[in-house]
């Protein structure tokens, strides 16, 4: 406190000798009363002059304790140490509060970053359900699919075989009707020529002398065409100077065929004659055994049958 009186004092003091600080000088331009002025300035040297003294004992105290001020001034020093040690203690505190702050708002972002890991850990792991179930769902149409497009291809392939079966059944059916036609038509045409020369050998009988047993072995040199396979049916039956025949087709007992017919050649017809002369001399003209339909198959013979003549 007496370090501020004293640097106040001072002070003042100096501002008085630069500004050439004169108060009686300031009164009288002023106008002011000299008494007033004086009594105040009296009492206001009496005061100062009161604090010279208050100032001059603090000096004398001041002196006194010069020792105590050096230890003060070492205490200040060391005062300063550490207050540039508590300063820096301070600004790592500070620093530590720093660092603290900074962890701290990195862990919320560590934890909020997480918490946004799990949200989108999440979000993915239910598209994937979708995503699979999706998936799944279209794995089941495509095997539906192609569960039913097989079906459909095992059916067609079926149906496919059904028709190749019926085709292959009609084939035949139309191959065996064919051959069923083409042997009709080939026995129709036997029996057409067979017509043919029974009317032409029962034209010529007019002109032939009857035997006196009605039968006789007649020379047909009429016919000059090859002969067909076979003739089923034939028969010839001398009546009272008359031919009668009887004519019946069975396809399913022809066995020659049109070359067999050709090495043969046309065998014209044998009659029947109590003198069985000829039939014992060439066992062809032998007719063969009575058929099933009770039919008489009469043997043509290649060799030429000379005219009737009496038996």
């Amino acid at each position: 406190m007496t370090g501020r009186v004293f640097r106040g004092s001072t002070h003042f003091r100096h501002c008085a000798l630069r500004f050439n600080f004169n108060p009686t000088r300031i009164f009288q331009r002023s106008g002011l009363d000299e008494i007033g002025v004086s009594a105040a300035c009296s009492q206001d040297r009496m005061h100062i002059e009161k604090l010279e003294g208050e100032l001059r004992n603090c000096h004398q105290e001041i002196e006194n304790l010069g020792p105590s001020s050096a230890k003060l001034a070492a205490g200040t020093s060391q005062d300063e140490h550490v207050k540039t040690e508590i300063e820096k203690m301070a600004k790592q505190i500070h620093e530590s509060d720093l660092v603290n702050q900074l962890k701290e708002e990195l862990r919320e972002v560590k934890l909020k970053a997480k918490e946004e890991a799990e949200d989108l850990t999440q979000e993915m792991a239910e598209l994937r359900y979708q995503f699979t179930g999706m998936l799944e769902e279209e794995s089941r149409r495509r095997a539906l699919v192609e569960e039913a497009s097989i079906r459909r291809v095992q059916d067609l392939e079926a149906q496919v075989q059904k028709e190749q079966q019926k085709s292959i059944t009609a084939l035949r059916h139309f191959q065996e009707v064919n051959k069923l036609a083409e042997k009709q038509s080939m026995e129709i045409r036997r029996l057409k020529t067979a017509l043919e020369r029974l009317h032409q050998v029962s034209g010529l009988e007019s002109s032939f002398e009857s035997c006196s047993s009605g039968f006789c072995n007649i020379k047909q040199n009429i016919l000059d065409t090859e002969a067909p396979k076979e003739t089923e049916a034939l028969g010839f039956v001398y009546a009272n100077n008359e031919v009668d025949h009887t004519l019946e087709w069975h396809p399913d007992e022809a066995t020659y065929d049109v070359e067999k017919d050709k090495n043969i050649g046309f065998q014209g017809p044998r009659f029947p004659c109590s003198n069985n002369r000829d039939t014992d001399e060439n066992p062809l003209a032998r007719p063969p055994s009575v058929g099933p339909h009770e039919v008489t198959r009469w043997v043509l013979v290649k060799s030429p049958m000379a005219w009737p003549r009496k038996c």
